[in-house]
């Protein structure tokens, strides 16, 4: 009847580190705010695309439900045509875009840093189970896409671009993992998965106020 998607993302900071941009920051914010409206924008041009070669979703069909679909939050944030054409050739998707914590697909991807969650750490020792008979244990150096490629291209931890650029899911304020949430959660019409790292001797006062924050911010 929808015909749900769950177009997203992962590697989003091994993509900042690499352009430069320190996780977190305003700029990172604002470059987060204008990737996702570019991403939900081609989404829905292509969505409309499909319903005019192969028919909308049935929710779709009437007029009705055109006009209260073009109605909802990020509908109205997306370009007038984008809505325009919504209501003349209807939409193949209800849903289009998801960001989820990719895990698995990430570390299948080359091992790069996990949905829009910052890195965990830029490397760190993973105990591995062998394939063999007696099930060997052995230790490897687990090291996240953009600092292989860094330390490939000869540079160092010493380095200006480490010092500035380099963050860890550890380092961020609250605030930050919010502020990046909610950039992302506005071009966001399904769901979104975020991880706030919070400090072992945070206080419940402090604590609470991570939820009134991301509240206030949309998330």
């Amino acid at each position: 009847f929808k015909r749900r998607q769950g177009l997203g993302i992962t590697g989003l900071a091994d993509m900042l580190f690499m352009l430069g941009i320190r996780y977190g920051s305003g700029k990172a914010v604002a470059f987060v705010d204008r990737l996702m409206e570019k991403i939900a924008v081609w989404a829905y041009e292509e969505s409309i695309e499909m319903a005019k070669e192969w028919g909308p979703a049935p929710f779709s069909m009437s007029i009705e439900n055109r006009e209260k679909f073009c109605e909802s939050i990020l509908l109205q944030r997306l370009p007038q045509y984008i809505r325009d054409g919504v209501m003349k050739h209807g939409i193949r998707n209800s849903h289009l875009l998801s960001i989820a914590p990719t895990g698995t697909i990430s570390m299948y991807a080359g091992n790069v840093s996990s949905g829009i969650e910052p890195m965990f750490a830029p490397y760190y020792d993973r105990l591995i189970t062998g394939d063999d008979v007696n099930q060997t244990k052995r230790t490897e150096r687990v090291m996240v896409y953009c600092v292989h490629k860094y330390f490939e291209a000869g540079y160092s931890k010493e380095d200006e671009w480490w010092q500035q650029n380099m963050v860890t899911a550890q380092d961020l304020d609250p605030q930050h993992h919010i502020t990046m949430q909610a950039a992302a959660q506005r071009w966001i019409d399904s769901s979104i998965s975020k991880t706030v790292n919070i400090p072992v001797e945070y206080s419940f006062e402090d604590f609470k106020d991570v939820y009134t924050q991301a509240y206030h911010q949309g998330c």
